[in-house]
């Protein structure tokens, strides 16, 4: 269980990310084809980025992986050269200068890595490049999972960001019902209905103090924790609640004052999308 410290820490990461938890159009998630609920379409690539951060440059992760946008991998380098680089000014980079950019970021790990990158390359992916970059991983995760696991598309719109969290951390394959090492966690949600609240527990990646991981690791617990509320009668399958609370029952465990703080929070939680922002 969650200690209130652990969801302060987390109102207090939205809070000055100026998280928008607003969904997306109703039924414009099943119109693009998905499975997810419209409230996690319209939050996940903002929510993610809290965790991942924002980069239009390419970078090398802690593993040496090139890497771009909200955590996406472009490695090895035919991945790069499938997006629409472009050079100052804004025209288009050449696959050789797509190359030449992808090989210097590569080269120069471990010596540098993640933001420190920026400085090795000028070429750069755009907000709407961006947006699609994330789109398109988001849906193939999505029909995987709707694959994985025949009820996800009716679970609650936190366990789906959740899952969807740890997926995009570790990939997917770890939580392949087949094949899978997170034993416990599948065997929860497999479960009819599925105990969330054991996804909750189970849901723990390994962290190696990587604060990101350590904060998605805590927003992925509470996440599961609110949809277990949800399949005992406590709120809607289509609201994301997050840092709200759902139904009666209090997200945020511990005393009064904790209470207090985390609501004040949450209600301060945002009016401005991520991608809006002032670019780094």
């Amino acid at each position: 269980m969650l200690d209130a410290s652990a969801i302060a820490r987390l109102a207090d990461l939205a809070a000055k990310k100026k998280l928008d938890l607003s969904p997306a159009p109703a039924g414009s998630a099943r119109a693009q084809g998905f499975h997810l609920r419209d409230s996690v379409l319209g939050v996940f690539a903002p929510w993610s980025a809290q965790f991942e951060g924002y980069t239009p440059f390419m970078y090398t992760d802690k593993f040496g992986w090139v890497t771009t946008g909200i955590g996406n991998k472009i490695d090895p380098v035919g991945q790069a050269l499938g997006l629409p680089w472009r050079k100052p000014g804004g025209a288009l980079a050449s696959p050789d200068e797509v190359t030449q950019a992808w090989t210097a970021v590569k080269n120069a790990f471990p010596g540098v890595q993640s933001l420190q990158s920026a400085s090795l390359t000028t070429i750069r992916l755009d907000e709407a490049a961006i947006r699609q970059l994330v789109t398109q991983r988001l849906k193939a995760n999505d029909a995987l999972l709707a694959r994985m696991y025949p009820s996800y598309p009716s679970w609650p719109a936190d366990a789906q960001l959740a899952t969807h969290s740890m997926g995009w951390a570790m990939g997917l394959g770890h939580l392949d019902p087949r094949s899978g090492d997170f034993k416990q966690f599948i065997a929860a949600v497999s479960k009819n209905p599925p105990d969330f609240h054991a996804a909750a527990l189970a849901s723990h990646m390994r962290d190696d103090n990587n604060q990101g991981i350590v904060l998605r690791n805590a927003a992925n617990a509470l996440l599961f924790e609110n949809a277990a509320r949800v399949v005992a009668g406590g709120g809607s399958h289509d609201v994301l609640y997050y840092l709200r609370e759902v139904g009666l029952a209090s997200i945020a465990m511990g005393s009064t004052k904790t209470r207090t703080i985390v609501t004040a929070l949450s209600i301060a939680v945002g009016a401005a999308f991520l991608f809006s922002r002032s670019k780094r």
